[in-house]
């Protein structure tokens, strides 16, 4: 699951399970551990944890999407999933009903 979210300029440039363990030009060693002690540190090299939405929803009729999209407002990120309708189960029709419930001897 995405965590954090790397930012250039206003605008994403990709989403992180981990924060690298090093980064930037020239490159910062242990920069996931700075970045855990100081989130200051973090947004300053353009590291931002990920806001996900959490809206409410019935899990027995409806699931969350797979794949989420992500939007940038006032340099936070956020993660949005659709909501989706789960599909009723399909009937078993009376032509299938004895193939489906036939034991073998």
């Amino acid at each position: 699951m995405t965590v954090y979210a790397h930012l250039l300029n206003g605008e994403l440039q990709g989403v992180y399970d981990l924060l690298p363990e090093k980064w930037g030009d020239p490159v910062i060693d242990n920069f996931h551990l700075k970045c855990k002690v100081d989130v200051n540190f973090m947004r300053e090299n353009g590291f931002v944890k990920i806001i996900r939405d959490t809206t409410p929803f019935n899990a027995e009729t409806h699931k969350m999407s797979d794949f989420p999209t992500y939007t940038v407002e006032n340099g936070e990120v956020y993660e949005h999933r659709e909501i989706l309708e789960i599909p009723p189960p399909s009937p078993v029709n009376e032509t299938q009903r004895p193939l489906f419930f036939s034991q073998s001897n």
